[in-house]
């Protein structure tokens, strides 16, 4: 008789157990992933990896994670970024499948981002500027382990002085919005930045 309470006493404890594990596995944090809306029927997308985001990576020019980064840029040099699609679908231009939205702010008002150098992507509302937005739309399908680069420059801008112009320290704070239309998934992650210039 005190075998069989003891079995259930173990049995009630493990399943207790099990419902613990299980509330400590949901409550974690999943990493990457800002929004993901899906529709029912949906199938989850898995990147290879762990990466900005599910199924797609945004790195710079030295492959790194871009969010909370200041980049310095000398006078007309600019920054790359490279999206990689590392999902198993294809992104198509002709659905506009993948844009990319970059938002300006600055408590001072000075700086403006410019595009450099893309034909992988349609542009409009360059350059970006404090509360300003821009956007970016691939024209050719980014298909599986594809990637496609933009580069982002600042103006350089002067001020006029007793003696004559000086360089003026031109920064923008820029949230950089990648929205992705997958089969039956729309993913959505924000990534945030400042592009300032070397003047003093």
């Amino acid at each position: 008789m005190s075998d069989d309470s003891d079995l259930r006493s173990y049995t009630r404890r493990g399943a207790l157990g099990l419902m613990g594990a299980g509330g400590v596995l949901a409550a974690t944090e999943t990493l990457g992933v800002t929004n993901l809306a899906a529709r029912r029927g949906t199938n989850i997308i898995v990147a290879k990896d762990s990466a900005d985001a599910v199924a797609l990576k945004l790195v710079d020019d030295s492959n790194g994670s871009i969010d909370g980064v200041t980049y310095t840029l000398p006078d007309s040099d600019t920054e790359t970024f490279t999206i990689t699609n590392q999902s198993d679908e294809s992104l198509s231009a002709s659905s506009d499948d993948l844009t990319i939205t970059l938002s300006g702010s600055n408590g001072a008002g000075s700086g403006e981002v410019t595009i450099e150098n893309t034909s992988v992507f349609d542009t409009s509302g360059f350059p970006v500027t404090d509360g300003g937005e821009a956007t970016l739309t691939i024209n050719s399908d980014l298909g599986s382990s594809d990637s496609r680069s933009f580069e982002l420059g600042i103006n350089d801008t002067t001020e006029s002085k007793d003696e004559g112009t000086t360089d003026v320290r031109d920064a923008l704070n820029v949230d950089i919005t990648v929205t992705a239309e997958f089969p039956n998934t729309t993913l959505t992650f924000t990534r945030s930045i400042t592009i300032q210039d070397q003047s003093q």
